[in-house]
């Protein structure tokens, strides 16, 4: 980490001290009004249990309750809105000074510079990498700011709360940011190295198209069209890496494993080209069902681009359960109350060998080993594993959800 960069970013800063000071002061207000909010609220669902358990409700207090809890939603919304609109002329202003600071700077550079230096690259320093300045500015400044005080926020109403788990919470705090450290390092490389490529990119393009003439004269053209696809690639690759690395940080999730979770939501995962009888019965089930409902569904569009088109729609999507790309299942939580295994894998063990050959009637997929042929078999590789461990995962939770005997 660049500690002199951060200095002499900070410097400028401290020339808008006060609006700065202002904009900290609505962002840290905005997260305090934000982080009472739920106290509010636990407050009207204990006085409504009082309610339902004395047969009684003083709506008096429920009333202003429910006023209060409105006034800090309405002051939680206000206070972001100044803020935005604070930190937004306070990066301009910031990057009126320093891009005419830039401009200075060039006028007293040796020639030197210019020698060592394409024109594009210098170009990528005064308006890429200005710009991911100004984009740092106007985002991440103040999420620091709402961030530390929600964290803290938090912290005091979960010891107010339940001191036990509290300090659970606290602990695994540590252990999760030291497990994410070496990601985020990893990240940072990648993300240094993309801007770099960015600006031999773009200063390639500035000096081959000033000088077409010359690249044609030479016959230059197919030894430019290769060096820019070189550096294109490798901008390409360090991106998705960046992206990737940086992504890793937060694990995968189930949507439907989540609402599961909850133990009152019924869940269906379904696909009506590969089990419409499975489809009707969940869309049945969910809308018979006292309570909340979630049905998610395979459906391939166009930009899937299946071999043969959308009328193929539909066994596109049995192919997808049967080669264990997609899997079906339903919970329903009322099956539990009757004594009985309220999750219903009806997915089929996936036909793997036949997963490869899914994959490659669609475009979307079938182009990459084309574009990336490597990177696209260890990916492909991956993604069958994924699909065998995923279904031995969903027989686990079947066997863990059957009833005692």
């Amino acid at each position: 980490m660049n500690w002199k960069a951060f200095k002499r970013l900070f410097r400028y800063l401290g020339r808008y001290k006060i609006r700065l000071v202002m904009i900290m002061i609505a962002a840290v207000l905005s997260t305090l009004f934000t982080v009472l909010t739920p106290a509010v609220t636990g407050g009207i669902t204990s006085e409504l249990y009082d309610g339902v358990a004395s047969g009684s409700f003083d709506w008096e207090t429920i009333v202003w309750l429910l006023v209060a809890l409105v006034v800090l939603y309405l002051v939680a919304q206000l206070f972001p809105i100044l803020q935005s609109f604070g930190m937004t002329k306070l990066t301009a202003r910031v990057m009126e000074t320093l891009r005419g600071d830039i401009d200075r700077k060039m006028h007293r550079l040796k020639l030197n510079y210019y020698d060592t230096h394409t024109h594009g690259e210098i170009l990528s320093t005064i308006t890429n990498d200005v710009d991911t300045v100004n984009n740092a500015l106007s985002q991440n400044l103040t999420q620091i700011v709402t961030q530390v005080v929600t964290a803290v926020g938090i912290l005091v109403m979960m010891f107010t709360t339940s001191p036990m788990l509290a300090v659970i919470a606290v602990v695994m705090v540590p252990v999760s940011l030291l497990a994410s450290l070496g990601v985020m390092k990893t990240g940072a490389k990648h993300y240094a190295r993309q801007q770099e490529l960015l600006g031999q990119l773009n200063g390639y393009i500035e000096e081959m198209y000033q000088g077409q003439e010359l690249v044609s004269v030479f016959n230059y053209t197919n030894r430019v069209k290769e060096e820019f696809d070189r550096i294109n690639g490798e901008l390409q690759h360090t991106a998705q890496s960046a992206e990737i690395a940086s992504g890793k940080v937060t694990p995968k999730k189930s949507l439907a494993e989540i609402a599961m979770t909850y133990g009152y939501v019924y869940v269906a995962q379904v696909a009506m080209g590969a089990n419409p009888a499975q489809t009707l019965k969940a869309i049945t089930e969910a809308e018979a069902y006292d309570g909340p409902s979630l049905i998610i569904g395979y459906a391939p569009c166009e930009m899937h681009s299946i071999k043969g088109g959308m009328t193929n729609c539909q066994a596109e999507m049995k192919k997808a359960v049967d080669c264990g790309y997609w899997n079906l299942f339903r919970f329903n939580p009322q099956l539990a109350e009757e004594g009985k295994n309220p999750f219903i894998l009806e997915s089929k063990e996936p036909k793997t060998e036949d997963y490869r050959k899914f994959m490659m009637n669609e475009a979307r997929y079938s182009a990459l080993t084309r574009s990336f042929p490597d990177r696209a078999e260890k990916l492909f590789s991956e993604s069958e594993v994924e699909s065998t461990k995923r279904y031995a995962h969903l027989q686990r939770l079947q066997a863990l959800y059957a009833p005692e005997a």
